[in-house]
């Protein structure tokens, strides 16, 4: 890995970091909003016999939360994303996620699909290098705001293969290569 590389990762880290220090429900955050909530930080952990790790970071911003971060050890293509139900990444394989976070009566789908589970957030898209930046959006998770839909207390995967949206129960996303609890 070049150099350069490693100090725009080192630097994201950094900013992460600082973010996270910024944090507070009852002061303004360093954007000047009190209807924020985060960021929280958290950190991917290879599973499965990956390498796979990264950095990701969850804000909500009145009913959106934003996840954002940093994927490396990534084949390159499509990877599923999802959170999954249980705040347990101990598990050598990550089964102990659990399944994906839903609603009773929710099926796999697509990220903002009503029906879908709340866990799926779609797919990350890694280049030759192994890397992927994470952008996501959802309004039907929360950090806490809406304790039903709330994803504190669960665990964020990335899986080895791309989502493919329909297929039951979890969109054969392949093996999960990455886990972390999001606290």
């Amino acid at each position: 890995m070049s150099i350069k590389k490693n100090i725009i990762i080192g630097m994201s880290g950094v900013m992460i970091s600082f973010l996270t220090s910024c944090s507070s429900k009852n002061e303004k955050n360093i954007w000047g909003s009190k209807n924020q909530t985060g960021p929280i930080s958290v950190t991917l952990l290879p599973k499965s016999g990956s390498y796979t790790t990264g950095t990701l970071s969850f804000t909500q911003e009145g009913k959106i939360v934003r996840i954002s971060g940093l994927v490396s050890g990534l084949s390159p293509g499509l990877h599923g994303i999802h959170i999954h139900e249980n705040p347990d990444c101990s598990a050598d394989d990550a089964s102990s996620a659990g399944q994906h976070f839903s609603l009773a009566g929710q099926i796999h789908g697509r990220l903002g699909v009503k029906t879908s589970h709340l866990g799926d957030l779609g797919n990350i898209q890694a280049g030759q290098e192994g890397q992927a930046i994470v952008s996501i959006t959802s309004d039907r998770v929360s950090l806490g705001s809406d304790k039903q839909r709330s994803i504190r207390g669960r665990s964020i995967v990335i899986h080895s293969q791309e989502d493919d949206f329909k297929s039951q129960p979890s969109g054969e996303s392949g093996t999960r290569i990455a886990c972390a609890v999001i606290p």
